[in-house]
């Protein structure tokens, strides 16, 4: 099972960090493992770089372009896409969300392709594996302007 934590950047960290991400990871895997002063230390870092989303809109807008989606189902905050060999789960939170997914790595990118279209600095982080990076390409173009 492959399992991702999202949080939404502010634009000037995603275009600051582009090719950067590495440092992001590592505040966030700090802030995992933290405890005392060093987690209430990262904690404040990561409430700054982090932009606020409304959870019910992005909520409602995964619902608008899952629900006709063969295997769907939603209940509070969770959406889940089953398929034939494997699923995946979303959790949408009040400050980032969880994504579980199962078999192809398909299923998962039709969730990112989503979350890119409702905002473009959505930073995907897979503890288990080390891996990160942003949902969307749009990070490269907003660097170049």
């Amino acid at each position: 099972m492959r399992e991702y934590e999202i949080s939404l950047l502010s634009a000037s960290v995603a275009k600051r960090y582009y090719r950067m991400e590495n440092k992001l990871y590592q505040l966030f895997c700090e802030n995992r493992l933290a405890h005392g002063t060093l987690k209430l230390i990262t904690t404040k870092q990561i409430e700054y770089i982090r932009k606020p989303f409304d959870q019910q809109a992005l909520d409602e807008y995964l619902y608008s372009h899952l629900v006709t989606k063969e295997g769907y189902s939603h209940h509070a905050f969770l959406h889940r896409l089953s398929f034939t060999h494997g699923e995946v789960t979303v959790y949408v939170g009040p400050d980032s969300m969880k994504v579980q997914a199962t078999g192809s790595l398909d299923h998962e990118l039709h969730i990112f392709d989503l979350l890119a279209s409702f905002e473009q600095t959505f930073l995907a982080i897979e503890f288990g594996q080390g891996r990160y990076g942003w949902v969307s390409r749009e990070v490269v173009k907003q660097k170049v302007i």
